[in-house]
């Protein structure tokens, strides 16, 4: 079994930014700098069989290079607080791709999720974490913003959990169609 996700990995300039939010929060477990990304669709455990139809699945895609731009930051969670994020302008294109890969993934035989697609990197996994604390870093961050990035491809990840927390892995990046 591999369990994988498909999804965006942002340039190292904007992972370096996103590391300086870092702090203020007790208990935060924060996310390494190689793991930050904007999931697409999180597939879950699969046999190599399945996992060698996702990837033929995803190389049937076909959809536009296009700029994205991370904005302000929100937590997940309403009585268990469970984790900060910085969200993801929304864009046609972005939407298109999410679409493109679900569908793909459906092909494939992985069910949709039928969840709304809500982009964001995650920063941290709280863990007995205060409400104000984390009000208090969505209020000092609120007005983060980074310049628009390019995405020129996505990327099909194995991820391997362990009490360290997760580790991922690029298996396969697919290019998206320069305009």
């Amino acid at each position: 079994m591999i369990r994988l996700f498909v999804g965006i990995e942002p340039p190292e300039n904007i992972k370096k930014r996103l590391l300086l939010l870092k702090g203020g929060v007790p208990n935060a477990r924060w996310i390494q700098k190689e793991n930050l990304h904007i999931t697409l669709q999180f597939i879950g455990e699969v046999e190599e069989p399945q996992a060698v139809e996702i990837d033929e699945a995803l190389l049937k895609i076909e959809a536009p290079a296009f700029d994205v731009s991370l904005s302000g930051t929100g937590f997940f969670g309403s009585n268990q607080l469970r984790t900060l994020w910085t969200g993801v302008e929304k864009t046609p294109e972005l939407e298109f791709l999410f679409k493109k890969v679900e569908s793909a993934l459906m092909q494939a035989g992985i069910e949709s999720k039928g969840r709304k697609f809500n982009p964001h990197i995650t920063l941290a996994r709280l863990k007995e974490t205060r409400k104000r604390q984390v009000m208090d870093f969505i209020s000092n961050n609120s007005l983060f913003k980074s310049a628009p990035f390019p995405v020129k491809h996505f990327t099909l990840f194995s991820s391997i959990l362990s009490h360290k927390g997760a580790k991922y892995t690029a298996e396969k990046t697919y290019p998206l169609k320069e305009v």
